[in-house]
């Protein structure tokens, strides 16, 4: 099952993602959880170490080589052809979400149990004015597009506001929480994401 948290910035949605993938670790099954959210702060809140930039998802090198793997045979020449909307096909390589460890996304992970976490990464210096959040979020969505999450969870904290709905993450997901603090802005951005949803 793939569950998202979603919401206002400062709504706890953090929080919350947090203490349900602590929740979940305890049915035993395999589980990944994906710091999805601009502001990282998943691997403190699950007491993991903070994660070097060469663990980051969207970083180049470990998105090069995710999609690399992801590809497997098919046809794909130029992995700048390899968009974040690209489905897999039958010469794809597929990721199971209990065998992690037999991926290259073992090498950008931190693992307690069968908790796996990951964090897909924020702006460096580098992409200060020249780059969009959603972009990174790209090598996210290729990963779900791609995942059999069969007997576990996957567990998404994801960044502010509607922005899932700027992509086709929104679509990835079986269940989607929406978190709601008492403020008028957070109401905004509830009845936003109902609008959106509706016509999904």
């Amino acid at each position: 099952m793939r569950i998202a948290f979603v919401g206002k910035g400062g709504s706890g949605k953090t929080t919350l993602a947090a203490l349900f993938s602590l929740l979940a670790a305890k049915d035993r099954n395999p589980l990944a959880v994906f710091d999805g959210d601009l502001n990282m702060h998943m691997p403190e809140l699950l007491g993991f170490e903070l994660f070097p930039i060469t663990k980051h998802l969207s970083r180049p090198e470990p998105s090069r080589t995710i999609k690399t793997y992801l590809k497997g045979t098919n046809e794909i020449s130029d992995l700048n052809a390899f968009r974040k909307t690209t489905p897999p096909t039958k010469q794809s390589k597929l990721i199971s979400i209990s065998r992690l460890n037999e991926t290259p996304l073992a090498d950008f992970m931190q693992t307690k149990g069968n908790l796996n976490l990951f964090v897909v990464g924020t702006y460096e210096e580098d992409e200060i004015g020249a780059s969009c959040y959603h972009n990174n979020l790209a090598i996210l969505e290729n990963i779900l597009s791609h995942l059999i999450d069969k007997d576990g969870y996957v567990v998404a904290d994801m960044v502010a506001g509607v922005d899932a709905f700027a992509n086709t993450l929104h679509s990835q997901f079986d269940l989607m929480c929406l978190i709601v603090e008492p403020t008028k802005r957070s109401i905004e951005v509830f009845e936003k994401y109902h609008a959106l949803a509706k016509g999904a």
